[in-house]
């Protein structure tokens, strides 16, 4: 369950607040002695120096106005953005939802963001414009040649950190951000899987070692395991269990209806699915490939249009632990 949003909160305190004014000073009458001090009023409380009525808020509602919300942290994760028709649905549905439900940090997996493989630096300049704070990458991310222009110079921009350890590698796999209008850290790991996929370096070793290096700075980890295979991502789940605050799994375009949060508190799904037209096989259009299947010849694919969704995962988490407090799968249909 997940906790009411702040601004909820904010009225608490009118629950919780008593008068505590005097009662106003009747005058005896003439006939009538005035030597004895006047008593106490019933509520127990006489300032006779005070001209206006006071009400003075009980502290523990001033705790909970305060102090509660600032120990959670909201975290989006949307799932693999697919071209325009993603893009606009972003733009479109973002904005407001993050200011509604008061999301301090938006992650998106975005390389299939530009055309429906990889990604531009006018794209993600897009992305960033409608609230998306950090884009991860996948098997895609070199798509676009355009992508070796920003991936070393925009720090929002991850790939897989488990490529390489090459010259010949550009950009970075991990980073560290602060999470704007606070001064919590939050570590973003992005990882790629490699059943059925490239034989890339081992995403387990290289995650236990990222991890163990991003905690020294905060526990607030999230960690997207772009993989073809769930159970490869669920492993990973389980060998950063309590580690970091959640695994998220990205690629299949399918979202998956098992999110939960461990009993070490990290939560987990493995595939948040896509934003984009579910009109379609995987984002591409119907048509092209169920001609692709058929004849076993290739055509040029083309992206749907129809049901768009924008799918992923909310969590909140303790700051101050890294432990996941909830997790609510997001699927938001346009119109």
């Amino acid at each position: 369950m997940l906790c009411p949003p702040r601004s909820i909160l904010r009225f608490v305190p009118l629950l919780f607040s008593r008068d505590i004014s005097p009662e106003p000073e009747r005058r005896a009458p003439q006939n009538q002695s005035t030597q004895n001090p006047k008593k106490p009023s019933a509520n127990g409380a006489h300032f006779p120096l005070l001209a206006r009525p006071i009400t003075v808020t009980l502290t523990a509602a001033f705790v909970i106005e305060r102090f509660i919300p600032a120990a959670i942290m909201r975290i989006l994760f949307i799932g693999d953005v697919v071209g325009r028709p993603g893009r606009k649905l972003v733009a479109g549905f973002l904005p407001e939802f993050r200011r509604r439900r008061e999301i301090d940090f938006v992650i998106a997996n975005g390389e299939n963001a530009a055309s429906g493989k990889g990604l531009t630096g006018p794209v993600a300049e897009e992305l960033f414009a409608a609230g998306v704070d950090v884009l991860t990458g996948g098997n895609h991310t070199w798509k676009n040649k355009d992508i070796y222009k920003i991936i070393n110079e925009d720090p929002r921009v991850l790939r897989p950190a488990n490529y390489p350890p090459d010259p010949a590698v550009p950009g970075r796999g991990s980073e560290l951000y602060r999470v704007p209008g606070t001064d919590t850290m939050i570590g973003v790991v992005n990882l790629l899987g490699r059943v059925f996929m490239a034989p890339v370096d081992c995403p387990f070793r290289t995650g236990k070692a990222i991890v163990e290096r991003l905690r020294k700075t905060t526990p607030l980890i999230i960690v997207d395991i772009h993989a073809e295979a769930t159970s490869e991502k669920l492993a990973l789940t389980w060998h950063l269990d309590g580690l970091v605050t959640a695994v998220i799994g990205t690629h299949t375009h399918v979202p998956t209806a098992d999110e939960r949060i461990t009993a070490a508190g990290t939560a987990a799904q493995t595939d948040a699915g896509m934003t984009g037209p579910y009109d379609g096989v995987l984002g591409v259009r119907k048509d092209l490939i169920l001609q692709t299947m058929i004849s076993l010849m290739p055509v040029r694919h083309e992206l749907a249009e129809g049901d768009l969704r924008l799918c992923g995962l909310l969590v909140e988490a303790d700051p101050a632990t890294g432990r996941a407090l909830a997790v609510e799968r997001i699927c938001h249909r346009e119109g």
